[in-house]
């Protein structure tokens, strides 16, 4: 909490008119104990009203009271009941009340800004928070457009590189529509998958992808059908492989290709 935004709210002010609810009472009270500084402002506004006060308020003349009994006596020493004192007129001792009338205006006004600049200030407060939120959101937004966009050109870089082989894995017998691509760079050992077209896999079931070395099939590890098909995947490296191949496998992989399973295949070249 900054107890200078705290003053400049206005609450306190508020707090010495009793205009705020208890529990905005209390918070006061307890940030007075913690804070010399609140503390310090709130004796100088009482101060203040205390000097506003006595300035425009008057006590009646001495024996007012006593003249005013008198006046009613003298018209009507027993007056009824049901019959209304007369009231005093223009020229009245009541006007003394006319200042004490300026007074409770003067704190009713000081009342109103008070609680109007409160109420301001938490309408500011609800904004700032807001648009920082907003501005978090858009920066998280900007970071992650700037980590796909240095994924892309680094893929770019790697797809036009001189020593990048491309490997198209046809489909078989068991889904001919089927192709997948590996994209094989043995000077800076990286492989990347495009998975051009490949059927969605059902429930508890995940795509295998698998090097041909030496005749004996590589585990590559499992991989998922990305929604956005223009994505490459970043894959393990093999050494010298014949040919890659990718099957359909219960969901977690297999140590071994199913070779019923088996979706797409292509031979490295020569």
């Amino acid at each position: 909490m900054n107890p200078t935004e705290y003053i400049e709210s206005g609450i306190l002010e508020a707090y010495v008119l009793g205009m705020l609810s208890h529990q905005e009472s209390l918070e006061v009270e307890q940030y007075r104990g913690e804070y010399p500084s609140i503390h310090k402002e709130l004796l100088a506004i009482e101060e203040a009203v205390e000097v506003y006060a006595a300035r425009y308020a008057k006590t009646p003349p001495a024996g007012m009271e006593a003249a005013i009994m008198n006046a009613i006596r003298a018209v009507d020493p027993t007056p009824k009941t049901d019959t209304p004192i007369a009231q005093p007129g223009p020229s009245s001792t009541f006007n003394w009340k006319l200042p004490l009338a300026a007074l409770l205006l003067g704190l009713l006004g000081a009342l109103a800004f008070a609680f109007s600049n409160y109420q301001t200030k938490n309408k500011l407060s609800d904004q700032v928070e807001k648009q920082t939120a907003e501005m978090a959101a858009n920066k998280s937004e900007c970071d992650q457009i700037k980590t796909e966009k240095a994924s892309l050109e680094e893929q770019l870089l790697f797809l036009r590189g001189t020593d990048t082989h491309t490997i198209r894995m046809k489909g078989t017998d068991k889904a001919p529509e089927a192709f997948a691509t590996i994209y094989w760079n043995q000077k800076n050992n990286t492989s990347y998958l495009d998975v051009n077209s490949l059927p969605v896999p059902p429930t508890g079931k995940q795509y295998q992808l698998w090097a041909i070395v030496d005749g004996k099939p590589v585990d590559m590890k499992v991989f998922d059908v990305a929604i956005d098909n223009n994505q490459l995947q970043k894959v393990e490296f093999v050494e010298k492989p014949q040919a890659f191949a990718v099957t359909l496998e219960n969901a977690g992989g297999s140590p071994v290709p199913t070779m019923t399973e088996m979706y797409v295949i292509g031979e490295v070249a020569g």
